[in-house]
């Protein structure tokens, strides 16, 4: 849940400020839930640079935006499919590495 909002912030705000974000919130859900704090902060990690659904999202985006003449919607076609696919590799590949 942690990686999934993060990723949905990311996508409205810069990757840096979600990470500042959502880094005290995973450590928090991590001793709570008495879990490796590690995993939940490698998500926040790498969920906050997945930002690949919005122009709005990265400078890189917003760069790309206008000098190729991409839309909107061309960033979303690619990128939330990039993203539920990237989800669904790092719930398999974050817990192997740091396991919980």
């Amino acid at each position: 849940m942690v990686y999934l909002l993060t990723i949905v912030f990311g996508q409205f705000i810069s990757n840096t400020a979600t990470a500042v974000l959502f880094a005290p919130i995973a450590m928090n859900a991590a001793l709570t839930m008495d879990a490796n704090p590690y995993t939940f902060m490698i998500a926040v990690a790498a969920a906050s640079g997945m930002a690949f659904a919005t122009p709005i999202a990265s400078p890189t985006n917003s760069l790309v935006l206008t000098v190729g003449g991409y839309t909107f919607t061309d960033f979303l076609k690619i990128g939330i499919p990039l993203q539920l696919i990237m989800l669904i590799v790092m719930m398999f590949v974050i817990p192997f590495i740091f396991p919980l």
